[in-house]
């Protein structure tokens, strides 16, 4: 668990999960932080990250279309994408675990018997 964090681009995303970091006693941090998480545009993050200078603590970016690749020159570096959209309208509630039923319901299994045409069971 990272105690503090970078969140450098303050749109939809980086808006919430700063918010979120926040209410769960994460610290905010300009320099020193032992995450860089990199909520800017897609097109930006291979500049942003070759801007950063490498340090001990790790990088991250929030897109789902860009490579790892795009924050070398840092070597401990992983992707976070979440499967959602954001919107400015709402705040961290937006990070919440869906409400609906994610398992599928199981399935009546038919016996042996009623499977075979002709037969009853």
């Amino acid at each position: 668990m990272f105690e503090s964090v970078n969140v450098i681009g303050r749109g939809r995303v980086g808006t919430a999960v700063a918010a979120r970091l926040e209410e769960r006693g994460v610290a905010l941090r300009d320099d020193g932080a032992e995450l860089v998480l990199l909520c800017v545009p897609d097109a930006a993050i291979r500049d942003v990250a070759r801007d950063l200078v490498p340090g001990p603590g790790w990088i991250a970016h929030v897109s789902g279309g860009t490579p790892l690749a795009a924050l070398v020159p840092h070597e401990r570096r992983f992707g976070l994408h979440p499967l959602q959209t954001f919107t400015r309208a709402r705040g961290p509630e937006q990070l919440e675990a869906p409400s609906a039923r994610s398992r599928p319901r199981p399935r009546k299994r038919a016996s042996a018997a009623s499977s075979w045409p002709g037969c009853s069971a």
